[in-house]
């Protein structure tokens, strides 16, 4: 039995702002936050460190805190032995990622919660994830754990050979996550290695159910991307025709699963995590920011391509979702929503959570709400649609979680559903949005699952490109409003302008954390989208300040590695640890390149085009062996690759023919095209600290006027959106 601490006593985590610390600061468990007292500590008592490492949304390290870090005498165990140390890992993903392999190293997987031992030096020496509060079959408890670790610390002989595997483990660890390679390559990412990822992939690839494994499934936008990518960028070069339409249907047939499946939220918009299943149906249910971000990026993108209404609506429903739940009054973007959520009907004496209980719904509930207020027809139409049973719709639910519940995906296309019951598909259509509304009201009076509501700048940056996307391709002005809120809140609050410096995370009032390298390439991307979307020459210039100082501290350009710390960033972990694999998001290497190569493209800096040639030639030499490592650093080499155009528009700002001109390029453009758009002198002002050219521009006496530039000559002006198309086609004959 789980015994309860009242919220009498706290520790030291009662001082940060990580909704994830917070939730431990009132346990019996005596943490510290990372940092120098406790490693001071531990060195001053000689006790090896525990670090336990999560996040707020995460469903095992809620378990884990409730079965033993909420229990008195575990947590006295804990104290009297070690030293404890609790990590957001969104917060320092570095620490993260370097306990993370070690564990992984030792015991063959790792996940979250981490809990791993250390040296006072900080050199980790075992780990594990969850440990349950007493010994099963094939899982020690933690207390047993505990105190094999204490015996083995205070014995002599196992000491010296717990301190022998740490140096052993730190070294090689060092040598897997932070040395250059022995023999770097000369050559970058070839076209060839490209080809071999997308095979890679479409050997993954689900033709049943989409996606690119089996159960657990996972979105991976940074795959999708590149696809899409590649799909382009096989169009424009007119190579590899039979995998470019590969491509495309990898593509379409994971996000139209995904869209129809219990991974979406078909009643207020946005993803959840993955899902826990082949067919994208029962998904694990926290929504995170950064997969909503990326996957609005994706679906825009496929609606950019093949004009499926069905993609523009996803990707309008999962930006209302965020712009609704997960914003700030001031602008910038939360982080999270649980999975776990109090469910209606619990018992007020015990308000025990339930994954997914915000989500999931009783057969009889959703046919009484839909019938007393729409009728049988419109009940009846939703359950065809959706598969609400009577039973429950959930078929394998190994924890008795979802017993008698329905998760919500759609089954049925509206025609089926409109021939099913001989109704006119419009009608049909009508009514089943209607009943969404009237459900999604419903559900808003249940216990909404807690919001992590740490502004994180790596994650806003991804939504900022993803808002900026949709304001030009959707066509909706409220989304550039909301990316420049954005983007306005991180300078206001996340930047210092003096030392050209982005702080990590902001949460209530508090930005803390220097940034760390993905801060910089993600938000440095949405800089420039946003340019993109509005031309403010401000946020150019910015972005080109930022990358200057990523050169600075992230990339060792010798070697080609980007760094997710800066050196001697923290005295606490022994090396800086290179990020360079593309996961869930793209690695801060695949956001630099790509951030570098489009920088260059526009401003023609010649530092920009040298440092991302570097990071193409460590990662061709990796990628030659392990294609599938980086699919977003194939996207900017893709980029890199295609044929660049250099338009340059000028003319009186937001005139009819200014817009016409813009708008034609967008349409004409390719993916090595860039666009600097001049409208008055104040643009001038802006863009000629980072385009040394542009005060030589001169504005047309009416109208608005366009120069392509191409292979570094530039053709006459011309006028006209018609002749702007002819020239962009003719380009390269």
């Amino acid at each position: 039995m789980t015994v309860k601490q009242e919220h009498t006593h706290y520790n030291r985590l009662i001082h940060e702002k990580s909704p994830y610390l917070i939730q431990h600061a009132h346990q019996p468990v005596d943490w510290y936050p990372w940092g120098k007292e406790a490693f001071d500590r531990a060195h001053m008592e000689d006790k090896p460190v525990l670090v336990s490492i999560g996040y707020s949304t995460c469903h095992w390290c809620h378990v884990m805190a409730e079965e033993s870090f909420d229990n008195p005498q575990l947590a006295d165990l804990m104290n009297k032995h070690f030293v404890c140390i609790k990590v957001d890992r969104e917060e320092r993903p570095d620490i993260d990622a370097l306990y993370i392999t070690a564990v992984s190293s030792l015991t063959g997987s790792a996940g979250w919660p981490l809990n791993v031992f250390l040296t006072p030096e900080g050199k980790p020496f075992f780990g594990g994830t969850y440990f349950p509060p007493q010994s099963r079959r094939y899982m020690p408890g933690w207390p047993d754990v505990l105190n094999q670790v204490y015996k083995a610390w205070n014995d002599p002989e196992q000491r010296q050979k717990i301190e022998a595997s740490a140096d052993s483990i730190t070294r090689n660890l060092k040598q897997h996550l932070s040395d250059p390679p022995s023999q770097p390559s000369q050559t970058s990412i070839s076209l060839e290695t490209i080809r071999s990822a997308q095979e890679a992939f479409a050997e993954d690839f689900d033709s049943t159910n989409g996606g690119f494994s089996n159960a657990p499934k996972f979105p991976m936008p940074p795959i999708l991307q590149f696809l899409l990518t590649f799909y382009r960028f096989s169009e424009e070069t007119g190579q590899d025709a039979q995998l470019k339409q590969k491509s495309l249907y990898m593509v379409s047939s994971s996000l139209d699963a995904m869209a129809f499946g219990g991974i979406y939220d078909h009643l207020g918009g946005g993803f959840h995590r993955y899902a826990t299943d082949a067919k994208w149906h029962v998904p694990h249910f926290e929504k995170m920011l950064y997969d909503n971000a990326q996957l609005i990026s994706v679906y825009t993108r496929a609606y950019q391509m093949t004009r499926s209404s069905l993609y523009a609506g996803i990707a309008k429903e999962s930006i209302d979702y965020v712009l609704r739940d997960m914003t700030h009054p001031d602008g910038g973007f939360y982080s999270a929503e649980d999975a776990d959520s109090v469910p209606p009907d619990a018992n007020e004496a015990n308000p025990a959570k339930r994954e997914g209980a915000f989500y999931a719904w009783p057969y009889q509930e959703i046919r009484t709400i839909l019938e007393e207020e729409m009728g049988q027809q419109a009940a009846d139409l939703f359950c065809y649609l959706f598969d609400v049973r009577e039973s429950g719709n959930v078929a394998q639910d190994p924890f008795g979680e979802f017993k008698g519940q329905n998760v919500l995906h759609q089954i049925h296309s509206i025609k089926e559903a409109a021939d099913h019951f001989s109704m006119a598909e419009a009608d049909a259509r009508h009514l089943l949005e209607k009943a969404k509304r009237r459900l999604f009201q419903a559900r808003s009076s249940r216990p909404r699952p807690h919001l992590d509501d740490k502004i994180l700048t790596a994650w806003n940056g991804l939504m900022i490109s993803a808002l900026a996307q949709g304001a030009t391709v959707l066509d909706e002005p409220a989304y550039m409003a909301a990316a420049e809120k954005s983007v306005n809140f991180i300078h206001a609050n996340m930047y210092d302008p003096d030392a050209n410096r982005l702080y990590r995370r902001w949460r209530e009032g508090e930005a803390k954390i220097d940034g760390l390298a993905d801060d910089y390439a993600f938000l440095i991307n949405g800089l420039i989208d946003l340019y993109e979307a509005s031309f403010q020459p401000w946020l150019l210039e910015w972005a080109t300040r930022l990358m200057h100082r990523f050169l600075s501290d992230f990339i060792d350009t010798s070697a080609g590695l980007v760094y997710m710390t800066p050196q001697s960033f923290d005295p606490h972990i022994a090396f800086q640890v290179k990020d360079a694999i593309d996961n869930v998001t793209p690695s801060a290497a695949s956001g630099a390149a790509l951030g570098l190569v489009r920088l260059s493209r526009i401003t023609g800096d010649p530092v920009f085009d040298t440092a991302f040639e570097s990071i193409f030639r460590y990662a061709g030499g990796q990628m030659a062996r392990f294609p599938k490592m980086a699919p977003y650093m194939l996207m900017a080499a893709m980029v890199s690759m295609a044929r660049h155009v250099h338009m340059v528009i000028t003319g009186s700002k937001n005139s009819p023919d200014m817009n016409r001109l813009i708008e034609a390029g967008r349409r004409a453009g390719g993916i090595g095209h860039s666009m600097v758009v001049v409208g008055d002198n104040s643009d001038r002002e802006g863009l000629s600290r980072i385009l040394p050219n542009s005060a030589e521009i001169s504005l047309p006496e009416a109208g608005a006027a366009v120069q392509v530039c191409f292979n570094q000559t530039c053709r006459a002006p011309v006028y006209s959106p018609e002749k702007l198309v002819e020239q962009l086609e003719t380009a390269f004959e």
